[in-house]
């Protein structure tokens, strides 16, 4: 569980959790609220401006651990180890690609027309984050991680906070279980980091008035170096699951919220629409294959991505073709109507293609998003070239383009010519 942070992200993230209420009349079991002899209401002689020490580091997350305690009325199984990283050091640790899943994720995020054939997505994602995670904590060896801009002199609290959540989470309800597709792995996530998100919010709120607090930090990292769309799609679970925990506070306190770690919404359209879970399910969209000879799936697992509303509409809105009132509400009328989706790359050789059926909650949707797609074609230099074939000659997303549309289904095909579509994929109709 990665923590990620700009500036501008924190400045709508905070207005998104101003309104939460605390858990004044909460009544709290026994052992919560003092953890290692810490108490969630005592002061503790810590200063921040020469750097935290790992026995002052040690007493600010005992009393962190109380306070969400507190806040989640249920204790900690154990103590958390917390280790300190600088971000030079995250910045340069690499692991082995395999070219495969690199050259699948190329197209993926391709077809988003986030990240072009100019660039590798994985290193952009690895730079984004490399320059916006501040913090992390690992299941697998049950540790948090506090990435620092040069020493302990950086550490903020609010990281601190939001990671202790994410240790919590992982002793009540285990976090281990990874989804492999993105759309419902960034659902799951979005109750996750939503509610590392909304504690931390109520931590702070409670500081000045209620308990006495060490300054929460500022944002680290170089935020040039981040690539915008990427990270409003990252940012997704942060800020819409902030709100998606909200709504289920309110409808059904705390003990709702354990619930969800049993029943995770099933794609970010619930996520960014909290009011349709957990009764409005996606449809599962499978691509047949309809390939020619000379072009294939690649050998990766799973075949398809699922894409899901949060990245459409961060496709939609990063392009250009749509205008929202809020921004990073992930909210619009065109991805609204988001039901399922599959993307499947191909290759024959060097050249690359892909597929991508979606499909709609009705007709009027599906033919809003295919005019809206023929709309971002055209922003990139899209030219029509037959009744429903589009060309891109020259830049990142240069190409071929197949746009169908069907009743509540639209199916993209992209390759590299004309001659490429049906090749890679046989449209009837």
């Amino acid at each position: 569980m990665r923590r990620v942070l700009v500036v501008v992200a924190v400045v709508a993230l905070l207005a998104g959790c101003s309104g939460i209420a605390t858990d004044d009349d909460m009544q709290l079991p026994d052992d919560v609220g003092v953890v290692d002899n810490v108490s969630y209401d005592e002061a503790v002689a810590v200063t921040t401006q020469d750097g935290l020490n790992q026995s002052e580091l040690a007493v600010l997350a005992d009393r962190a651990m109380a306070r969400i305690e507190v806040i989640r009325g249920q204790a900690f199984d154990k103590d958390v180890e917390i280790a300190v990283r600088t971000r030079e050091d995250y910045r340069s640790s690499s692991r082995e690609r395999d070219p495969v899943d690199v050259r699948w994720r190329n197209q993926v995020w391709q077809a988003l027309f986030l990240v072009g054939q100019d660039r590798d997505v994985t290193a952009v994602m690895d730079r984004t984050r490399g320059e916006s995670v501040q913090g992390y904590y690992t299941p697998t060896d049950e540790k948090i991680v506090v990435i620092t801009d040069g020493d302990a002199a950086s550490l903020g609290t609010e990281t601190l906070v939001h990671e202790l959540v994410h240790a919590f989470q992982d002793q009540q309800f285990g976090l281990d279980t990874v989804r492999q597709r993105r759309d419902p792995r960034m659902a799951r996530d979005g109750v996750v980091e939503g509610e590392a998100e909304v504690v931390t919010e109520r931590y702070f709120e409670r500081c000045g008035s209620e308990w006495s607090c060490v300054d929460r930090g500022s944002p680290g990292g170089d935020s040039s170096n981040v690539d915008p769309g990427i990270l409003r799609v990252l940012l997704h679970p942060y800020q819409s699951g902030a709100a998606f925990i909200e709504h289920t506070v309110e409808r059904g306190g705390w003990e709702a919220v354990s619930d969800l770690h049993d029943s995770y919404p099933e794609s970010t359209a619930q996520i960014s629409y909290p009011e349709t879970y957990p009764d409005d399910t996606p449809v599962n969209v499978s691509v047949p294959d309809r390939s020619g000879e000379d072009w294939e799936r690649l050998d990766h697992t799973p075949e398809g991505e699922t894409v899901g509303q949060a990245a459409i509409h961060v496709m939609l809105w990063q392009n250009g073709v749509i205008d929202i009132d809020t921004p990073y509400s992930y909210r619009d009328d065109i991805s609204e109507g988001w039901a399922g989706d599959e993307l499947v790359p191909y290759e024959n050789g060097d050249a690359s293609g892909y597929v991508w059926q979606l499909e709609w909650e009705n007709v009027k949707h599906a033919t809003q998003f295919a005019e809206t797609y023929r709309d971002l074609l055209a922003e990139h230099g899209g030219m029509e070239r037959g009744p429903r074939q589009f060309v891109i000659s020259e830049g990142p997303y240069a190409g071929a383009y197949d746009v169908y549309h069907d009743g509540t289904a639209v199916t993209i095909v992209r390759g590299p010519d004309i001659d490429s579509l049906t090749r890679i994929h046989h449209i009837e109709g």
